[in-house]
């Protein structure tokens, strides 16, 4: 559990909120970060929070105060570092399969219109990011393209999290996604601080603003499907030993796999059906 702050920490303005610590919402990319940036977005309204996004470099009579929502959408071990130092504040980390964090922004990236994926790169002979993965001739092969790039880097970050922090308080993707009743969303607003009428308006929103809600983010552009183990019907064989050759055991190190057999499953599987 976070410690207390110290003397010199500054209340700021609290409004109505009864939260008594700064929070952290810490997500990668394709990992749930437009939803939970809706969520908190709206949490933080409705108890005249103040919101925004993280930055370390901010002056620390900006960081310093509580309540405030903060969201930070690429957490790596900065920011890590810098919540060993602020053992006051708390952080909701967010991970998603790996293999699943691939199909998704393989997708998203084919259409999207950040400005990152149309910009010009030597790299990948003058053509843009998007440009080279339409340009891979299937599917198949643009899986690939975004293990050694984007989703690498998403992966690495994952991975170089320090998931023994005290102040985090660590959820799945998975476990958001099918939590229709909120009881998991609303023990991760426990520990992140928010308590009595403020916790059931936290579950309130959450199940207003998620995937499977009438009023949800998958009615978006942005969102192409929220379904979990996505993976099962894309993997083959030889994607799955490409994938442990790039990132080991690091489906067993986050406990989405007991171990490496699913690759042979995968692999029976194939030849079960020639």
């Amino acid at each position: 559990m976070a410690q207390r702050p110290p003397a010199d920490f500054e209340a700021g303005k609290r409004g109505e909120s009864e939260l008594n610590n700064p929070v952290i919402v810490a997500t990668n990319h394709k990992t749930g970060t437009v939803w939970m940036k809706e969520v908190f977005t709206a949490i933080a309204e409705h108890l005249c929070v103040p919101f925004g996004l993280f930055d370390e470099k901010a002056e620390p009579d900006i960081l310093d105060q509580a309540p405030q929502i903060l969201f930070c959408n690429s957490a790596g071990r900065g920011l890590c570092s810098w919540m060993a130092k602020h053992p006051w504040w708390r952080v909701m980390h967010i991970i998603r399969d790996p293999r699943d964090v691939i199909i998704s922004a393989m997708h998203y990236h084919c259409t999207a219109t950040e400005s990152w994926l149309h910009q010009t790169r030597a790299d990948l002979g003058g053509l843009t990011y998007q440009q080279k993965l339409k340009s891979l001739p299937d599917d198949h092969r643009r899986y690939l393209f975004e293990m050694n790039r984007k989703s690498r880097r998403t992966i690495q970050s994952i991975r170089k999290w320090n998931y023994a922090l005290p102040n985090s308080v660590e959820c799945k993707y998975e476990e958001l996604i099918e939590d229709i009743q909120g009881v998991a969303f609303r023990r991760c607003a426990a520990e992140l601080g928010f308590a009595g009428k403020e916790l059931l308006t936290c579950e309130e929103i959450f199940r207003e603003k998620s995937l499977f809600s009438k009023t949800s983010v998958q009615e978006k552009a942005h969102v192409r499907s929220g379904r979990t183990r996505q993976w099962e019907k894309v993997f083959d064989a030889y994607l799955a030993r490409e994938f442990m050759n790039r990132f080991g055991n690091i489906l067993a190190e986050l406990n989405y796999e007991s171990d490496n057999s699913w690759v042979s499953r995968l692999g029976e599987h194939a030849a079960s059906a020639e």
